[in-house]
Order: structure tokens, then sequence, then C-alpha cells
């Protein structure tokens, strides 16, 4: 017995909206963002964001923790990701605005400027009012991420 056309049509969109929000859900969106893609077999340690006013002003701070080392094979291979000591200048600013102490060890870390579209550190040393960027941090010894994004 065939299914009437309404109902094969609201059978359809459900399963596209349930397919929509494991694909989008905020966690994952976060991680395409930063050329990680959309993966699997991680957990999230603490979660913190406070882009709750008007216009979308706030930080947010993610640790994530994997289960493999997938996500280290995307972010090695991403043009955007840079291996090595983290630069000062972004030591001192993830410490002063994300209390984040990063020992001086080589790890994977990302870093995007939201006002200029550029994927360098060099605006940091900028005393602009306004702060838009993106930063993640990726220990492979752990296998732990952190992200962290603010916006004034």
């Amino acid at each position: 017995m065939k299914l009437p056309l309404i109902k094969r049509l609201l059978v359809f969109s459900i399963f596209i909206c349930l397919l929509g929000f494991f694909l989008f859900h905020q966690e994952r969106q976060i991680l395409y963002s930063i050329d990680c893609g959309i993966p699997f077999g991680y957990d999230i340690i603490s979660a913190e964001d406070t882009h709750s006013g008007f216009h979308g002003d706030g930080k947010s701070f993610y640790h994530f923790s994997f289960s493999n080392n997938r996500i280290e094979q995307r972010i090695s291979a991403s043009p955007n990701w840079n291996y090595g000591i983290v630069p000062d200048a972004l030591q001192q600013y993830v410490q002063n605005e994300f209390s984040l102490l990063i020992e001086d060890t080589e790890f994977y870390w990302f870093f995007y400027d939201k006002n200029n579209g550029l994927y360098s550190t060099e605006s940091l040393s900028d005393n602009t009012s306004s702060s838009n960027y993106t930063i993640a941090l990726y220990i492979p010894s752990a296998r732990n991420l952190y992200y962290m994004s603010i916006d004034t």
C-alpha cells in the first residue's frame, strides 16, 4: 500500500530537519569553520558562549577532546593552520582574554582576523577598538582542541 503524497512529503521533511540538526549543530559548525570538516568521535569538555547581545558581541570558548587522530590529519593538511610555537602576541592575547596559559611547546594553531579576512596575527599589534578574531589551538599529544572567538 502506497502512502499518500502528503505523508511522504511529511516524512521526507522530518528526515531533512533531523539531518540538518545533526550536521549543523553549533559545535560542528565551529569545527567546520576552522577547516576541521565535520569530525566524529569528540567530547565537549567545556563550552561558554556570551554572544547574546544585540550586535552579537561576546566571547566563545570551547574545549574539545578527540578519541582519534583524524582531526590532526585534517588540520595538518589545511593551509590555514600553523605548526610550531605560538607567536608571543597571540600567547598574550589568549592569556589576557580567555585566561588560557599556553606552554612553550609546539602544537597546531589557527588565527583568523574577521575584520580584514586574514589568517595573520599581525593585526593583534594594532590598537583598534574592534577585536573580531577566531583562534584555535590543537595539542596532538592530548588530542585536545581549544576554540576561542571574540567579537567586539
